[in-house]
């Protein structure tokens, strides 16, 4: 972004100084701005995965506490997880 290349062609006077410049600022906002844009969405994915785990251990204690079999927390889990994967993609 902020390269002339290899010399073949380069700014000569002070307009062509100063819109090189003015690109080379402009393109490296761009960068920044893209970056940061793709760096929210892994964050949001992220977010979604934290707050399932934190409601799946959440169910998890509250099972355990109610003595409920294995084969019924599997049962529950699977259905859970089921269910939190249609409604991201309904979403």
């Amino acid at each position: 972004m902020i390269t002339v290349g290899y010399g073949d062609f380069i700014p000569v006077n002070e307009a062509e100084k100063t819109i090189c410049i003015v690109i080379m600022i402009f393109s490296c906002g761009v960068f920044a701005y893209s970056m940061n844009t793709v760096g929210a969405i892994l964050e949001s994915f992220n977010e979604d995965q934290v707050k399932k785990n934190l409601n799946m251990s959440i169910i998890n204690a509250y099972m355990t506490r109610k003595n409920v079999s294995k084969l019924m927390k599997n049962q529950i889990r699977e259905y859970l997880d089921y269910y939190w994967k249609e409604e991201s993609e309904r979403d």
